[in-house]
């Protein structure tokens, strides 16, 4: 039986969204450090109610993946 390849995926986080904490049992915004708490993608311009005594942290960036980041750096590298 012959295998396949295995190739990097990057997943790209669709535009207008953002990652936000969320506590799932009041569905309030509230920070990775505050209680049980889940990350999920929602609308960038969601206005959620805070979770009362915790801070709230600012929407997640969407991350370079791994193949860009090498990619960029190898262009860097060789810029010089």
């Amino acid at each position: 039986m012959q295998t396949q390849p295995l190739n990097d995926v990057e997943l790209m986080q669709p535009a207008g969204l953002a990652m936000r904490w969320v506590e799932p049992e009041s569905g309030r915004l509230s920070d990775p450090d505050c209680g049980s708490v889940v990350a999920l993608p929602l609308p960038a311009d969601a206005a959620l109610a805070p979770l009362p005594g915790c801070r709230v942290s600012q929407p997640e960036q969407p991350r370079e993946g791994v193949a860009s980041r090498t990619l960029r750096w190898l262009k860097d590298r060789f810029r010089q």
